[in-house]
């Protein structure tokens, strides 16, 4: 073949700002109406809610950050001369579907002479999910969980739990948790808000996880093989020659976990909603990060919060700002 015009990219982002997160913060607890929204079959409408207190989806202006985030993306393919976007992968979560959907749809809002491209479908890859680590387990599965990463001050890291009084789906596998398959992922976004008439989820993707996630309460996810899940997912996306940079959807812990594993350092730049890490693989193997943490497209959507009151991004800001060490 003659000279490739342009080098592929892989951007990895976070989702947008969460609605669990904006009940927080008006003082309502979004889990526990979840768990209401289950036992009383209440399940299936936009306000009504899925009744899965992990899998919250993204605010009216999460969304409009994630559309930002898409333009943001193809305007970067063209200042960095990198080829257009041409696939978008996805956490097997609403908030990482939903945000896809808007990113995609942002990309096709540039111009492709100014690095735009139209891009038709999105693909569930479930090895962009969040950390099912013990602190996303103590966020949900608790009875008095209310998203604090963590868990709550009175149910925190450390304290003892009654294993009878954990949602039932922290025991099972933790693949259960997840919207892996296009067709649920799809009827999820058509129930409670995601989709865009020209925009669907892909059914022919082949996910690079092989088989199902089997974490759980017992036996959670170490934020290293989280970590090496991130940067495999990365290798072998580099590794499939791509025709056009790609676009994946993530949470912060992972999107993170890429920038530590790809650039090799051991600490990361705080990642807020939407935040942007994109990185090239040299002939030579070695990744160059070439953009770290970028949220400059969130000025765009001045309505929205940046982080969430009880994240991990927000607790680190909190401990630098009192001079207490990051976790």
């Amino acid at each position: 073949g003659g000279q490739r015009s342009a080098v592929s990219a892989i951007f990895v982002a976070r989702h947008g700002e969460r609605v669990d997160y904006e009940w927080r913060r008006r003082g309502e607890n979004w889990q526990a109406f979840q768990k209401q929204v289950a036992a009383e079959s209440r399940v299936g409408t936009v306000e009504g809610g899925s009744g899965r207190p992990w899998d919250t989806p993204l605010t009216e202006g999460g969304k409009l950050q994630a559309r930002a985030l898409g333009r943001s993306v193809a305007r970067h393919c063209s200042r960095l001369g990198l080829a257009p976007v041409t696939q978008v992968l996805c956490s097997p979560l609403l908030r990482t579907g939903q945000t896809a959907v808007e990113a995609a749809a942002g990309v096709g809002e540039v111009p492709p002479a100014q690095g735009g491209s139209t891009i038709g479908s999105i693909s569930v890859e479930p090895l962009l999910a969040e950390t099912m680590c013990e602190e996303w387990y103590r966020s949900w599965a608790l009875p008095t969980s209310d998203s604090t990463w963590g868990g709550p001050a009175e149910a925190a890291m450390g304290t003892v739990v009654n294993e009878e009084q954990l949602h039932p789906m922290a025991l099972g596998p933790s693949s259960e948790c997840l919207l892996t398959s296009a067709a649920v992922m799809e009827e999820n976004l058509v129930r409670f808000g995601g989709t865009l008439p020209d925009i669907h989820v892909d059914p022919t993707y082949t996910p690079v996880a092989k088989g199902p996630f089997v974490y759980n309460w017992r036996k959670p996810e170490a934020h290293e093989d989280q970590h090496a899940r991130m940067a495999h997912l990365c290798e072998e996306l580099a590794a499939a020659d791509p025709k056009g940079s790609i676009l994946c959807l993530s949470h912060g812990g992972p999107t993170s976990g890429a920038y530590r594993m790809l650039a090799g350092v051991d600490e990361a730049p705080k990642c807020g909603f939407c935040g942007l890490f994109g990185f090239v693989k040299h002939q030579d193997g070695r990744w160059e990060p070439i953009i770290v943490a970028d949220h400059d497209h969130l000025d765009e959507v001045p309505e929205a919060t940046h982080f969430g009151p009880t994240d991990l991004a927000e607790q680190q800001k909190e401990e630098s700002e009192n001079g207490t060490p990051n976790h």
